[in-house]
């Protein structure tokens, strides 16, 4: 208890402003002001201010966004956990058995048609396991009826929803996620590093404040001047990094993106209809 009675501020500021370089100036002012020692430091405008947040917010959006439609990538997001499709119905696939069938003649033809292996890949999607999983029952029915044309049906109509589905997360990946993720390596990036510059300044400013406190007669004026050239660097950057996070805040990029992604979701559900 009687450490903290003894506690001086002043004198711990003192004592980090003694023979340092420029940067752990910076560094010591910033731990001053980050632990409440700091005196007076430099005000920041408030339209800056909201720009910072109207910044760090548009980009949360971005990542907000990011976190859901990366799921677009990965082909198996929808393909049901707790499926266990044998060799037999993975070497289904619709699109040679139509092809198969396109020649045939007999009943006979159309049953050797429908077991036929195929060699084509097997997109583990939802729409393409209902798709084999319809091939597959169409086998366990021995002769032609209703229900089996009206699986075979079934079986085609998922098959080209699946592959509707892999064209719509395709253009989601490229024209929405990579653009998105352009967006924070480039835009943000520069508004980032303008706002860091912006920091530095300040932090430079402010220590040279802080030492000109505690300098001698004889070095006040030096000390003025280096203020004076310092605040100048920091108004310079301040409006440098406002214009910049003004460009970021009003570029139509996202919103574009967004009409991209739109684009492709209404594409793949009007084939869906269509198609069933």
């Amino acid at each position: 208890m009687e450490t903290f009675k003894n506690f001086n501020p002043s004198s711990i500021n003192r004592k980090l402003s003694v023979a340092i370089s420029p940067f752990t100036k910076r560094t010591a002012q910033f731990v001053r002001q980050t632990v409440g020692t700091a005196e007076d430091a430099t005000e920041l405008p408030d339209e800056y201010l909201q720009l910072e947040v109207s910044v760090d917010n548009l980009k949360a959006v971005h990542n907000k966004l990011l976190t859901v439609t990366s799921t677009y990538k990965t082909e198996t997001y929808d393909y049901p956990t707790n499926l266990r499709e044998t060799v037999s119905e993975i070497s289904k696939t619709i699109q040679e058995k139509v092809q198969n069938l396109a020649s045939v003649q007999s009943a006979n033809e159309i049953q050797a048609a429908i077991m036929k292996p195929t060699t084509k890949s097997h997109p583990k999607t939802l729409n393409h396991a209902l798709s084999r999983a319809a091939l597959a029952s169409c086998d366990l029915l021995d002769s032609p009826s209703s229900l089996k044309e009206l699986l075979f049906s079934y079986a085609e109509a998922q098959d080209k929803i699946g592959n509707a589905r892999l064209k719509q997360d395709q253009q989601i990946v490229t024209r929405f996620n990579e653009c998105l993720i352009s967006n924070l390596h480039t835009v943000f990036h520069y508004s980032t590093k303008a706002r860091k510059n912006v920091n530095s300044s300040r932090l430079s400013l402010d220590s040279l404040k802080s030492s000109a406190k505690g300098s001698k007669p004889e070095k006040q004026e030096q000390m003025q001047s280096d203020i004076e050239h310092a605040e100048d660097v920091f108004v310079t950057a301040v409006e440098e990094a406002t214009q910049i996070m003004k460009n970021t805040l009003e570029t139509p990029e996202l919103i574009n993106q967004l009409k991209d992604l739109i684009e492709a979701q209404c594409s793949f559900y009007k084939e869906a209809y269509e198609v069933l």
